[in-house]
């Protein structure tokens, strides 16, 4: 009887342990598949759609900041917004990849080149009715990147945020940082947001 409920107290702790040590068990499974330029591996880790979702807002509030429509409330600014939702829809569908994911994880930052300059209010409205995927190639060029210098471990920092959610936050190479929150799923855990700072 007392040899049955040591071993079922053991079992216990062990299941506690591995629920409580699992999200780290998950970042070694990303770091190892980054390491190995496998970022293909990485894929099973990531919510696409709720990490879609979490990036959309950011890149289309630095598309309104490039062009001066944060604070439009004129029929253009309202047109300029839905055409930069749009754009913004694209532009995360095209730049969300695990090889983009492995990146951040590295440290590295979206090199978004947002140019807007050669976009007049009278040029915009020509182009509006052409798709969303036209503009895209005009507006945004993402520049090659190559694989950046090797991020301390002890630099990079992960915690719970509650009993479900698990944040890790990497310092990037300009002195910012990306925040990474992952969410249990079950007994696993899947990458649902991406905030760019």
């Amino acid at each position: 009887m007392k040899k049955s409920l040591v071993m079922t107290i053991f079992f216990i702790v062990l299941l506690l342990i591995g629920w409580l040590v699992s999200p780290y068990w998950v970042l070694y499974q990303i770091n190892q598949a980054i390491e190995n330029n496998q970022a293909e591996k990485i894929s099973k880790y990531i919510d696409y759609a709720r990490v879609q979702a979490s990036l959309e807002p950011q890149i289309q509030k630095k598309m309104n900041q490039s062009i001066g429509l944060e604070n439009n409330h004129t029929w253009i600014g309202q047109w300029g917004e839905h055409l930069t939702e749009q754009i913004s829809h694209q532009v995360v569908q095209k730049i969300l990849t695990p090889e983009t994911v492995a990146l951040l994880f590295q440290g590295k930052q979206l090199k978004e080149k947002f140019d807007f300059s050669q976009f007049t209010t009278k040029k915009l409205i020509s182009q509006a009715f052409l798709p969303p995927e036209h503009l895209v190639m005009q507006v945004i060029e993402i520049e090659p990147v190559s694989l950046p210098k090797v991020l301390k471990k002890n630099d990079i920092d992960a915690r719970y945020i509650s009993i479900n959610t698990f944040q890790v936050i990497v310092p990037t190479f300009a002195a910012k940082n990306t925040q990474f929150i992952f969410q249990r799923h079950y007994i696993d855990w899947k990458l649902t947001e991406i905030h760019l700072n």
